[in-house]
């Protein structure tokens, strides 16, 4: 696999609607983290050509996080290794039928299926330049699961085992891919003094609610840590009504000239679809792009550099500027 854009290694985020894929890839190698929840994963590496996936992670076992992947153990795409977090409160038909899948394929010796994420550096064979690291959960955390109390009482759900994805290019903290980890995941990570810094942070939860606390506190909290650059949203127009207004207001506040970026246009932003223009080339694929709900579309990252190079952020900026009516990004 050749990047599109001539970068050492890319990392794209791709627009999947409400839900979370990102797609990593150095020379030949691809690792994905999280799949979505319909075909627009396979779509993204059907026109890209890709037909072997070296590494996927599962952050936990939310539908809008795993369901992809269905579709892609029935394709002709080789999937080497999958890891994933258990979950026993989880009663979803989907996570019962991917995990049955996955065993299948293991038995078969098609697919390596491993279970046990938490705070410990990812080895994938392919990567060079590029390393993963899982910030969260904390092996604490992962071992006494979903249902349980940690030692301060509180109470561990499927989003406080969500992992906590750093992606490094040259030992420098590039991307925090943070799932749907809530405030509990949050203050495990932060208790350990676990470093999260990274350029780009992609919000955990779309933007949405982080648990028991205000979804504005948890943001400061969570910002303050990573000291990002550019904030993500990867969100579904009119699911959730994504992201919150406090959570893209303490990004603003975060620091001057922060980059806030969503995937698709949020319907706080303006009532009406505006179509944005074609989908990042880089990207091939953006769900919302047919439809023109875009706002940035699929996101591609040239990790060398820190830098988003598709879409074009003056030109990003310049979309929101003049036909976004009431943009979260401006006014909050």
């Amino acid at each position: 696999m050749i990047s599109d854009i001539g970068a050492a290694a890319e990392l794209v985020i791709l627009d999947v609607g409400h839900g979370n894929a990102a797609v990593l890839h150095e020379r030949h190698t691809t690792v994905v983290v999280d799949t979505g929840c319909r075909s627009h994963l396979l779509e993204y590496l059907t026109k890209r050509k890709i037909t072997s996936i070296d590494l996927v992670i599962l952050s936990h076992s939310d539908q809008d996080h795993i369901a992809g992947l269905i579709g892609i153990l029935g394709a002709e795409i080789c999937v080497k290794l999958v890891l994933v977090n258990s979950d026993p409160d989880k009663a979803s038909a989907i996570w019962r039928d991917l995990v049955f899948a996955l065993e299948d394929a293991r038995r078969r010796g098609e697919v390596g299926f491993e279970v046990g994420l938490s705070s410990r550096q990812l080895t994938c064979s392919g990567l060079g330049r590029c390393k993963m690291e899982v910030s969260g959960p904390t092996p604490e955390l992962a071992a006494l699961g979903v249902g349980a109390l940690d030692r301060q009482g509180r109470k561990i759900t499927s989003n406080s085992i969500s992992a906590c994805i750093r992606v490094m290019f040259d030992d420098r903290p590039v991307a925090l891919l943070a799932g749907d980890v809530d405030d509990v995941a949050l203050c495990t990570m932060l208790e350990a003094d676990q470093d999260l810094k990274a350029s780009i942070l992609v919000f955990p939860h779309h933007g949405g609610l982080p648990g028991k606390v205000t979804p504005g506190d948890f943001a400061q909290r969570l910002l303050t840590a990573v000291a990002p650059t550019t904030v993500i949203f990867s969100v579904g127009r009119g699911k959730h009504n994504n992201p919150r207004p406090e959570v893209v207001g303490a990004a603003i506040g975060q620091r001057k000239e922060m980059n806030v970026v969503c995937t698709q246009l949020s319907v706080s932003c303006s009532e009406q679809a505006i179509a944005a223009g074609v989908s990042p080339p880089s990207a091939v694929f953006s769900a919302g792009a047919a439809a023109g709900i875009c706002c940035a579309g699929s996101i591609c990252i040239d990790l060398q550099t820190s830098s988003i190079v598709a879409p074009n952020l003056v030109a990003h900026q310049a979309f929101v500027d003049m036909k976004v009516p009431t943009p979260l990004c401006r006014t909050s």
